[in-house]
């Protein structure tokens, strides 16, 4: 599933109650900060998954794999407090 259509989807599961079709905008930043959380989760679990697992790859694989996950790790967390 592509990315905006996952977005759509989430979005289209939300159930507001009483009041259909109106979106409440605490309620969508929260869904959006539980998805947030759970990216930097799997990049923290990639990583010490990589350390238990890194005779399966060479000094230089392990080297960029752990490179590559940083980046991305310190992407998604650039400008939080």
């Amino acid at each position: 599933m592509a990315r905006r259509a996952w977005a759509d989807k989430v979005i289209e599961t939300y159930q507001c109650g009483p009041c259909r079709g109106k979106v409440h905008v605490e309620e969508v930043a929260k869904l959006l900060t539980n998805q947030h959380a759970r990216a930097v989760r799997i990049i923290k679990k990639r990583k010490r998954a990589a350390y238990f697992d890194k005779h399966s790859m060479n000094a230089d694989q392990f080297d960029a794999y752990i490179a590559a996950l940083d980046d991305v790790y310190s992407d998604i967390t650039k400008g939080r407090a």
